[in-house]
């Protein structure tokens, strides 16, 4: 789940906002100044545009859902809207619904033609850095049979554009930053975006991975990763059985749950 974090009470542009589980030629040209030239917008913390905003959450790959969202938020099919409001999706695009591809293509056509913004989820991250999980089928083969059971029909999206889609949603942001207003996927923690606000788009994928491998290293030492590898083992049938999930247990290192 998502959600959006408002600083300040005075907004100087209408804002309107859509939490889901779903111009003009200057919009194009702005989107390539931004992305092949030098500006200082290109950071991970992007600012808005001063403009008005429709602000949508997770689509998790519904794309009858957001094409119907659009529709009533008044956009016509080919992304304009006569009041020249612009969408911001807050990430989780994609995984576990029936056509992923299909919305990171909508998506992606909204931002590139027609001046949409978008921040990075965990679900895309996830995709960026080959962290295979449940519902990732449609783009992953690691996964598409288990995803099968859970949630088949769904599209895939074929194996000749799958570094077009990992190049797209590497130069996104992590966050966007207007008057009175900020967006970012889950929560807004002053000092993680204080360490990420200089870090130049196309650059999200390696400065996961270095933090992932900070994050092991400490869990190591700590004697935590050998214990969440023995739960993922212990639960492994309960974790891809929503009819059965896993129990949660308060353990330490001093009490564990009961062996099955």
């Amino acid at each position: 789940m998502s959600a959006s974090i408002f600083s300040g009470r005075h907004y100087l542009f209408p804002l309107r906002v859509v939490l889901t589980a779903p111009d003009t030629w200057i919009c194009g040209v702005r989107y390539f100044l931004s992305r092949f030239t030098g500006l200082s917008n290109m950071k991970l913390v992007k600012e808005l545009p001063d403009r008005p905003l429709d602000i949508i959450g997770d689509i998790h790959g519904e794309i009858n859902a957001l094409e119907l969202l659009l529709e009533r938020l008044g956009y016509h099919p080919n992304g304009h809207h006569p009041q020249h409001r612009i969408p911001v999706f807050v990430g989780d695009l994609v995984d576990r619904g029936p056509d992923s591809h299909g919305v990171l293509r909508r998506v992606q056509d909204l931002v590139e033609n027609h001046g949409a913004q978008i921040i990075l989820g965990n679900h895309e991250l996830n995709l960026l850095t080959d962290d295979i999980k449940d519902g990732s089928g449609w783009f992953f083969d690691e996964r598409y049979e288990q995803d099968l059971k859970n949630y088949a029909p769904f599209s895939r999206t074929p194996v000749d554009e799958r570094n077009s889609v990992r190049e797209f949603l590497n130069d996104l942001p992590i966050a966007l930053i207007g008057k009175g207003l900020r967006i970012v996927h889950a929560a807004w923690v002053d000092e993680a975006i204080n360490k990420i606000k200089d870090i130049p788009l196309g650059h999200i994928t390696e400065a996961f991975k270095e933090w992932d491998q900070q994050a092991q290293r400490t869990a190591q030492s700590s004697g935590l990763y050998d214990a969440w590898l023995e739960e993922k083992q212990r639960w492994r049938v309960e974790l891809e059985d929503d009819r059965q999930p896993p129990l949660f247990w308060k353990t330490s290192h001093a009490t564990k749950p009961p062996n099955k």
